[in-house]
């Protein structure tokens, strides 16, 4: 009876000791948990040879205490009082040593340089590596680690203790085992003091988030070891006082600015590092010019984050480079199957995060869940919108939380309107909880209102003062809209996908979204015919506009009609003016400018009575245009620049710029050439200045009629540049 319990005892003895759960113990030693549970209920007696030295290996046992416990697992020894009163030892536990890893370390001198320094740094004790699940936090730890053992001069002892199994009540007992020491002591901080002395030491504390209660422990270590330096990998900082923090960032991929060869794309960590892990499984790999493009789409799409790379890379063994990008738009699905050396939470990318995410409290998982349905970004009033408590205060608070887990960050952190992100990889993971929790409607539709109201308030600012603040903010923005869209589109929620579509082509037009505008458009626009005509009619004067640009004139003509006719039978006069106004230009693009002028005549005429406005600006801008066109050029004249002030007052600079170049027209066609240059050179340099890549077209456009009106060979050649120039920017905005 005594030897049947004895293995079991002793078994559940030295875990404890060494602060391991069954689990961790099985993770550690490569063991079944049914294999150690059997054990330690007495079901087995005894166990084999390899079992038996995996499971000391495991508990960093040495010397008598490991031959003890072997030989007792193997039933050839008896537990004697060794076992059980331990003497006082300090040695170097072999569970302790450092890893040595089997894969290089890929584009992270910078951060090693950054951890040697603090490490040399002697005011530096505490220094925790932060940042989210599989971005190399452990991997960079182990490598600096690894060269502090090396390093010259008075080389410190090095201790790592992975701590991804231990619960947070034996994190000392898991940490003095490791060191090798141990002791009668209650208090173990005092007896690794003792151990340890004066002798320099380096503590690498591996996985810390999820014992984060144990940085109490830390702190008196710290007070107990003068001469201890503690490195910590953790999702969060542990927030004690002299710690400091490196945020672990993921690893860069190349730009589409920065050259597209095999070279120039190697030369970025992330894909050398996909690379070489896709070399390993598949020997004959070779990158080309377009393999090249599709392995900078393939890391671009993992956010650089090292362990999604090196899952994706694993499937190249079964994929081609091709099938794996298109595979990543659901990445959850794809990264699986990673070394089975590696712990289970980072064999595959969901159960990375999904550690990240048991680690948060309610109220953090629920806000995380909300915060994945934003497309590229947020902000805090964002968020506040689709929170329950709707209070900036509160969710700020479970915000920071996110961020101290490192699941979201700080995307411009610089700016006064500070934005956040996430990865996408854990974006999806966000998704799919939404998805199962039966929530993702409801978030979404909060995100559509959101943005609806943004674009709604947005809108009478793109015509004035302060325009530019206005499309910078939706160009940022713009992701979140076309998800807003696409939602209320397939939710038929018509009156809604009207608004939105109808508030933001002013900004379509001008950021030069032309397609992308006119898709919107034309989907609201199908959705429903019925009782919503002040939205159906913004909607179709921006589709109208938008197929006018794209010189699809018989489309442009029939929406034209149509608002028209809607803004007739309800008494709507500035949508008949818009709609008029369409026909117009229709009219101008088929070279009918005399017939041009009698519906740009009456639009100015439906404008008068509204008083001041960007559209009576506009109805004389146009008049005028189709006034010099046809020749009449005092009256283009005297209306262009009617327009010009009138866009002055309101602070519309992109129109006011536009009236320049007509002005210039205007100019050229009365004979003079140099008044015409300088008006077109004061228009071009105005749209540079508010990146308007339509109005630097018409700039180019007039600059080239000034040289080709110069009738010399030079200024021929000048003439075709200019004009291949500003055809090359219109079809880059009609594409």
């Amino acid at each position: 009876m005594v030897e049947e319990s004895s293995l079991a005892a002793l078994l559940r003895s030295q875990r404890a000791a060494a602060g391991l759960t069954q689990e961790g113990l099985a993770d550690r030693s490569g063991i079944s948990v049914r294999t150690i549970s059997d054990v330690e209920r007495g079901l087995r007696k005894t166990v084999y040879r390899h079992t038996a030295q995996r499971l000391a290996s495991a508990l960093a046992l040495v010397g008598a205490e490991r031959d003890e416990f072997e030989g007792i697992a193997r039933g050839s020894a008896r537990r004697g009082p060794r076992a059980l009163a331990p003497e006082k030892r300090v040695l170097a536990a072999p569970g302790a040593r450092v890893p040595t890893p089997p894969t290089t370390l890929v584009g992270r001198e910078r951060e090693l340089e950054i951890v040697a320094a603090a490490l040399a740094d002697e005011d530096i004790r505490l220094l925790t590596l932060t940042g989210p699940g599989g971005v190399g936090k452990t991997r960079i730890a182990i490598e600096a680690a690894r060269r502090a053992e090396h390093h010259g001069g008075t080389k410190p002892r090095v201790f790592f203790v992975p701590l991804s199994w231990t619960a947070e009540p034996l994190v000392g007992s898991t940490v003095a085992v490791a060191m090798g020491v141990t002791s009668t002591k209650e208090r173990i901080a005092e007896a690794i003091g003792e151990a340890l002395h004066l002798d320099p030491a380096l503590l690498v504390l591996d996985t810390f988030e999820h014992v984060i209660g144990a940085a109490g422990f830390v702190r008196e270590l710290l007070g107990r070891c003068s001469r201890l330096k503690i490195l910590v990998t953790s999702r969060e900082a542990l927030r004690l006082s002299g710690e400091h923090e490196i945020v672990v960032p993921p690893l860069g991929f190349h730009r589409k600015d920065r050259g597209s060869g095999p070279e120039a794309i190697r030369a970025d960590p992330a894909v050398e590092l996909f690379f070489q892990r896709a070399s390993a499984v598949r020997r004959d790999l070779v990158i080309d010019d377009a393999s090249a493009l599709v392995l900078r789409d393939i890391c671009g799409s993992l956010d650089g984050l090292p362990l999604a790379i090196e899952l994706a890379a694993a499937r190249v063994k079964h994929l081609s480079l091709e099938a794996l990008r298109e595979m990543l738009d659901m990445p959850l699905r794809v990264l699986v199957g990673g070394p089975r050396d590696l712990p289970k939470r980072h064999q595959t990318m969901r159960d990375t995060i999904a550690w990240s995410y048991g680690l948060l409290d309610p109220d953090e998982q629920s806000l995380f869940r909300r915060l994945s349905v934003f497309a590229g970004g947020w902000t805090l009033d964002a968020a506040t919108a689709l929170a329950d408590e709707g209070v900036t205060a509160v969710t700020l608070q479970h915000m920071s939380g996110l961020i101290d887990k490192s699941l979201v960050y700080l995307a411009s952190p610089f700016q006064r309107d500070v934005r956040y992100s996430m990865l996408d990889v854990i974006r999806e993971f966000g998704l799919e909880r939404s998805e199962g929790a039966g929530e993702m409607g409801s978030f979404r539709q909060r995100h559509a209102e959101f943005y609806l109201s943004l674009a709604e308030k947005a809108e009478p600012g793109l015509g004035g003062a302060g325009q530019g603040n206005w499309f910078r903010r939706l160009e940022t923005e713009h992701d979140n809209l076309r998800a807003a869209l696409a939602w209320l589109t397939r939710t038929k929620d018509t009156k809604r996908a009207l608004r939105l579509a109808g508030a933001l082509w002013q900004f379509w037009r001008r950021q030069g979204h032309f397609s992308e505008g006119r898709m919107w458009l034309r989907e609201a626009l199908s959705i429903d015919r019925d009782k919503l005509h002040a939205a159906r009619a913004k909607a179709l004067w921006g589709a109208g506009w938008m197929a006018f640009v794209q010189g699809d004139y018989e489309e442009g003509e029939a929406l034209s009609a149509e608002l028209i006719q809607i803004a007739r039978e309800h008494r709507a006069p500035l949508d008949e003016r818009n709609g008029l106004t369409i026909l117009g230009m229709i009219l101008m693009g088929r070279g009918q400018f005399h017939r041009a002028m009698e519906p740009f005549a009456r639009a100015l005429e439906l404008c008068w009575p509204l008083g001041p406005s960007w559209h009576l600006a506009t109805s004389h801008l146009n008049l005028g245009m189709s006034k010099m066109h046809a020749g009449e050029l005092k009256g283009a004249k005297q209306l262009i620049t009617r327009a010009r002030r009138m866009y002055q007052d309101i602070g519309d600079e992109h129109f006011e710029a536009r009236s320049l170049g007509y002005l210039g027209y205007a100019a050229l066609l009365a004979g003079d050439s140099r008044q015409a240059e300088s008006l077109f050179v004061a228009s071009l340099e105005a749209f540079r200045r508010l990146e308007d890549l339509q109005g630097i077209a018409e700039g180019l456009e007039g600059l080239a009629a000034v040289t080709a009106s110069n009738a010399n060979s030079q200024s021929a050649a000048t003439s075709a540049h200019l004009a291949g120039a500003a055809q090359s920017i219109r079809h880059q905005l009609t594409a």
